[in-house]
Order: C-alpha cells, then sequence, then structure tokens
C-alpha cells in the first residue's frame, strides 16, 4: 500500500462520524402495592413497565427498596432484576415483591423503585430513573418490634426521603 493510500485511508476513518448509542429508559406505569395492608407472611408486590427511550435494544435493570417508619431502608440491590431486551419505543412488564423480614416494624412505609442501565461487580449501576411513593402500604405484623420502640414520638408525615 502507498503512502498515498494510507493518508487516504487515515483521511477517510478520521472524517467518518462517529455515532454514539444512546442508552435510556423510564419507569412507567407504576403499580404500586394495591392492597395497601400487608402481613409479615406475604410478598409485597410492585409492577412497572420499564419504557426503551434510547436508540438501541437494550438490559435494563429494575430494583427496589422500602423504608419503615424508623428511618431504616431495607434495600434489595442484589435482587435487582433483569428486563427481556428492550427494542427503542417499545417496553417490558416488571413484576417485583419484597418479603418481610421477621424484625420488620409494623406501620407505613415508603418504597422507590429504580431503573439502572448496567450490573457492575454485583451491583447495578447507571441509574436511568426512580420512583417514589410515601405511605405505599402498610406492615400490619404481629412483631415484636414496634415503632415507638425505635424512634418514641416519629410522626408517619416525616418520613424522610433517601435520595440515590
Amino acid at each position: 500500500m502507498s503512502l498515498s493510500h494510507v493518508f487516504l485511508l487515515l483521511i477517510l476513518l478520521l472524517s467518518t462520524p462517529i455515532v454514539q448509542a444512546n442508552i435510556d429508559g423510564k419507569l412507567t406505569d407504576i403499580i404500586w402495592p394495591a392492597k395497601g395492608i400487608y402481613d409479615p407472611s406475604e410478598d409485597v408486590p410492585f409492577h412497572a413497565n420499564v419504557t426503551n427511550t434510547g436508540s438501541e435494544e437494550h438490559v435494563f435493570w429494575v430494583g427496589y427498596s422500602v423504608q419503615d417508619l424508623g428511618g431504616r431502608w431495607w434495600n434489595q440491590l442484589e435482587l435487582a432484576q433483569p428486563t427481556a431486551p428492550i427494542k427503542p419505543n417499545e417496553n417490558c412488564s416488571v413484576k417485583l415483591s419484597w418479603s418481610p423480614r421477621n424484625d420488620a416494624l409494623r406501620g407505613s412505609y415508603a418504597a422507590e423503585l429504580t431503573l439502572w442501565s448496567d450490573w457492575s461487580s454485583e451491583k447495578p449501576i447507571n441509574e436511568m430513573d426512580h420512583a417514589i411513593k410515601h405511605d405505599a402500604f402498610r406492615l400490619n405484623s404481629s412483631s415484636k418490634f414496634n415503632v415507638d420502640t425505635v424512634q418514641p414520638g416519629f410522626k408517619e408525615d416525616n418520613i424522610t426521603i433517601y435520595e440515590w
């Protein structure tokens, strides 16, 4: 190959625009726990659609966390679920649930759903979207723990918001 061919090839490579893939998504049509009050033996369900608003097919990750009145977050990052591959401008339905542990407080819970673009080193990364609902459900338990045991005087309307 002559020097002029190499030079021409180099000019072509440098002048060719590089198309960057746009990966983006949104949580839509969220269905928070519909029943309202759950016993500790029941799973608390969450449903949402994930819409691919990017320019290429992609697998997203959806996770959830709940917060009790004592301010404790029950993060479920290790249980984040991948979606099926979603084409641009299409969506995928996702169903998740929280299984309360024996030491979960009774009372009102805030809930948060989060959408990530990738998974790395045992955790989701690159948050795309999240939604939070205060007083999303109540846990009516016979648990020996009570909100007053953890924080006397804590009121439901003072739920602390956890920000990523």
